[in-house]
Formats: structure tokens, C-alpha cells, sequence
């Protein structure tokens, strides 16, 4: 049995996250644009980075 993952508490970490997902061509560094863009800490930056991630292989499976 899986365990169905939870969206992060942090509201600015999943619009930084759907922002990102959005993007065609990502920033680089994507750290500093997410810290300036939504002022995010280091560990949020890496929450919304890893949940694009996600937001965009969902996208590419389910449209």
C-alpha cells in the first residue's frame, strides 16, 4: 500500500512550485530566482524545485 504524498504546508512553496512548473526554460540558478522571486530558505527552495518536478511529469503523463 502507497501512502498518498501531502502537498507542502508552506503555501509560497507550492506557488513558487507551480510557477517553476510553468516555465520553458527554467532560470539558472533556479535557487536564486525562487529566493528572490518568492522568498523562499534553502530548504523551500528545494521543496518547490523537487514539487515542479513532480507538477511537470504529472502534466506530461495525465495533459
Amino acid at each position: 500500500m502507497t501512502l498518498p504524498r501531502e502537498l507542502p504546508k508552506d503555501s509560497a512553496v507550492v506557488r513558487a512550485a507551480q510557477w517553476l512548473a510553468d516555465q520553458d526554460k527554467p532560470p539558472h540558478p533556479v535557487a536564486v530566482e525562487l529566493q528572490k522571486r518568492f522568498g523562499l530558505a534553502g530548504a523551500c527552495v528545494c521543496e518547490a524545485h523537487e514539487l515542479a518536478g513532480r507538477m511537470r511529469l504529472l502534466r506530461r503523463a495525465f495533459g
